[in-house]
């Protein structure tokens, strides 16, 4: 059975990892939701009826859509898609940081028995475990940090594309409402 022993400030670091993950993904799910509902405001400056609206803004969309290349409501489903994806990516990550850890005491039990082995050699095999204890937990702990080091770099990496990602879309997103808002004044529309 392995035991793990972590410190306080692990615990931190964990729990603040965590949280920003979590941040992360309250910020990137609500970012086509706020865009959606800054809509613009369309009214009918030539008396237009609300099917012949309907049919506009339908014909509009579709424009802003082969002009911008975004689908607006392709777009909305992926984000919806990629909500419930960050949940079980924060999960995961949760998971894989509690499994960084109780290297020192692997380390620490590997040269233990170096160590008698070393130690049965030179005529003390207790001195020796407690030697090579010592020498293999320093090392386990090095591999530890060494781990926990890549893991908060590829977490760190992995939030940065994220966030690039998201800045391109909410560039396209912005592009097809100009879109619209231009195809909408074209058909005789006030928009704002």
């Amino acid at each position: 059975m392995k035991v793990k022993v972590h410190s306080a400030r692990y615990f931190l670091k964990l729990t603040l990892g965590i949280a920003s993950c979590y941040i992360g993904l309250a910020v990137c799910s609500t970012s086509y939701a706020q865009a959606s509902s800054n809509k613009p405001v369309v009214y009918p400056s030539k008396g237009q009826t609300v099917a012949v609206q309907e049919k506009d803004t339908a014909a509009c969309n579709a424009w802003a859509q082969n002009q911008t290349g975004f689908d607006a409501t392709a777009a909305l489903r992926a984000q919806q898609d990629n909500a419930a994806d960050a949940q079980n990516r924060a999960q995961a990550l949760q998971d894989k940081r509690a499994t960084v850890g109780g290297e020192a005491i692997g380390g620490a039990a590997r040269g233990a028995i170096t160590g008698v082995a070393i130690g049965a050699i030179a005529g003390d095999a207790g001195r020796g475990a407690a030697i090579g204890a010592t020498v293999g937990a320093f090392n386990g702990r090095a591999r530890n940090r060494a781990k926990h080091r890549q893991l908060l770099a590829a977490e760190a990496h992995a939030r940065s594309m994220r966030a690039q990602q998201q800045a391109v879309d909410n560039q396209k997103f912005a592009d097809f409402q100009k879109a619209v808002a231009a195809c909408m004044e074209g058909r005789g529309y006030a928009v704002k």
